[in-house]
């Protein structure tokens, strides 16, 4: 499996992938802290990305899913 960093085209409502690592170069996940609900988070590559989910239920489903698929 694989990661894909997406950015969102100037125009209109499509997306172009930015960057992808495979899911085994993932080395951390930081989701924050757990006194303060929010949509931020950081994924641990060859560096470290700061990524943002739509809600922070959103960010859960996501660090959710690549706990159960890793």
């Amino acid at each position: 499996p694989r990661v894909y960093q997406v950015k969102k085209a100037d125009k209109g409502e499509s997306y172009k992938k930015k960057l992808s690592w495979l899911l085994r170069e993932l080395r951390t996940v930081d989701g924050k802290s757990t006194n303060k609900e929010t949509a931020e988070f950081d994924l641990h590559f060859e560096k470290i990305f700061k990524w943002s989910a739509s809600s922070v239920a959103e960010k859960e489903s996501f660090l959710s899913t690549l706990w159960k698929v890793h």
